[in-house]
């Protein structure tokens, strides 16, 4: 969205009169753009409710409710046993900060063996760690999927191209009710508790922002925007609601489930003020589980949840941008220093 332009002199002795009345015109439609946009703003509350009805009645008509949804059947999970597949959501889930833990100790093991010393400050310290979690989650839980689909055929573990498509479709009909929920819970944290909601209610989001003129913030958005959302798809998706789909036989009890554990999991990565957030996190997995029922794609959950964390980032970046210290840099934080023993 273009920034008005200042007033400028209607003409100039160099300037012909066609381009002078090109600039007011361009001037003009800015203005209507911004005046749009802030009406739009005055009233965003209103209009996500009416797209959230709106949503919720072609879900309904396209019979999603329903337990087997649009008359498909479910998937077909029955080749392992819930502790099967619970093993292989956790494996994936702990397999990351092992390797986290692994990398942030590279620096030390390269100082000893080179006799060089290391420095690495904040940004670079998280992003090596958080590049080498989401690295190793990935490698783990992509073979886990490509091991178990050979004798799961049914089981909804399909990754493909059309995944991208009914993703983004996914994310669409989800954002209206995601945003919702994150504008009713920021209501009821002011309600219950007279506390303002966080600008930012992730402490990696409010990292990013801090620190988002720095080059290795990069390697942070990379793991958070794509690493991130694959691996607890894997997790979730795959592995818990799986297994609680293979222990109640029906979607919908390891939908919820599955949506209250997602949420849960995220309480150690929200700043102050922010327990609202829980509320959004949890309808954002209601919709993830909801989509892989009713596609049998694991592919298009994982789609939405990327969509849905690289447009939080990139919000969360422009936020940044406007609350940004006077000198406009990133801080680097506090270094880490890996020296080898003398």
């Amino acid at each position: 969205m273009g920034q008005l332009a200042q007033p400028k002199p209607a003409d100039t002795p160099n300037e012909p009169a066609g381009k002078s009345f090109a600039r007011w015109l361009d001037d003009v439609q800015n203005l209507r753009v911004r005046e749009a946009m802030g009406e739009l703003g005055e009233h965003w509350t209103v209009v996500v409710v009416a797209l959230s009805i709106a949503v919720l009645v072609i879900l309904a008509v396209a019979g999603v409710f329903r337990p087997s949804g649009v008359g498909t059947p479910t998937r077909d999970v029955k080749p392992f046993p819930s502790i099967v597949w619970l093993f292989v959501g956790v494996l994936i889930l702990f397999v990351g900060p092992m390797a986290a833990d692994a990398a942030g100790r590279l620096p030390e093991v390269y100082a000893q063996v080179s006799g060089k010393a290391v420095s690495l400050d904040a940004v670079e310290l998280r992003a090596l760690r958080m590049g080498a979690a989401a690295l190793a989650g990935c490698l783990v839980g992509l073979a886990m999927v490509y091991l178990m689909s050979k004798s799961a055929k049914e089981a909804g573990l399909s990754i493909g191209g059309m995944d991208l498509l009914l993703g983004v479709g996914g994310f669409l009909l989800a954002l209206p009710l995601v945003q919702l929920a994150a504008i009713g819970g920021s209501a009821l944290m002011v309600q219950v508790s007279g506390q303002t909601p966080a600008p930012i209610a992730h402490e990696t989001l409010a990292f990013i922002a801090e620190h988002r003129e720095h080059p290795a913030i990069w390697g942070v958005v990379a793991a958070v925007g794509l690493g991130a959302p694959i691996v607890e798809e894997m997790v979730f998706r795959m592995g818990l609601q799986s297994a609680l789909l293979r222990m109640f036989g029906n979607p919908w009890p390891a939908i919820i489930v599955t949506s209250l554990c997602f949420a849960g999991i995220h309480l150690s990565v929200l700043p102050e003020h922010s327990w609202h957030a829980l509320i959004a996190l949890f309808v954002l997995s209601m919709c993830l589980g909801v989509a892989f029922e009713r596609t049998k794609r694991l592919g298009v959950p994982m789609t939405m949840h990327i969509a849905f964390n690289v447009l939080n980032i990139a919000l969360a970046m422009q936020a940044g941008a406007q609350i940004s210290p006077e000198d406009g840099g990133a801080e680097r934080g506090e270094t880490y220093v890996a020296a080898p023993d003398r």
